[in-house]
């Protein structure tokens, strides 16, 4: 028999259970909390596969973000695909927590998905103080 798991301890190690509620944050902020979107965690390898399938890049990404068909109300957007072992070792890179940046990626993928992009100096400066204030809103690690 296994031993009771105290409360709040597997939102505190699990990364999609983080990444889930970073997600439906920014939904909410966004006024779009009757969607939602699948967030998916994956290894390397599968990120790798996936980030060269799709996106035509080498190596794993710490995120990728794939749209679905358009969403009815209380429908699914898409997903947000994390990885993560290459999120960690970024993070670490960066000098600040993995928490941090898991957070900072699960909402820049759903902001995606919800048809933000960075493509430009504008739009990213947009996109980015968005992302910015979700964070500030979970209290960013």
């Amino acid at each position: 028999m296994r031993p009771a798991r105290r409360p709040g301890r597997r939102a505190a190690t699990d990364p999609g259970v983080a990444a889930r509620k970073a997600v439906r944050e920014a939904l909410r902020m966004l006024k779009c909390g009757r969607l939602e979107a699948e967030v998916v965690v994956v290894d390397p390898p599968e990120s790798a596969r996936l980030n060269r399938m799709y996106m035509r890049r080498p190596g794993p990404a710490e995120v990728l973000s794939f749209p679905a068909p358009p969403a009815e109300p209380g429908g699914l957007i898409g997903e947000v695909v994390l990885c993560p072992c290459h999120i960690r070792r970024k993070a670490a890179r960066l000098g600040y927590g993995w928490r941090r940046r898991l957070d900072e990626l699960a909402v820049h993928g759903a902001l995606h998905l919800m048809g933000w992009h960075h493509s430009g100096h504008e739009a990213e400066a947009e996109m980015f103080a968005l992302q910015r204030a979700v964070l500030a809103r979970l209290g960013a690690r």
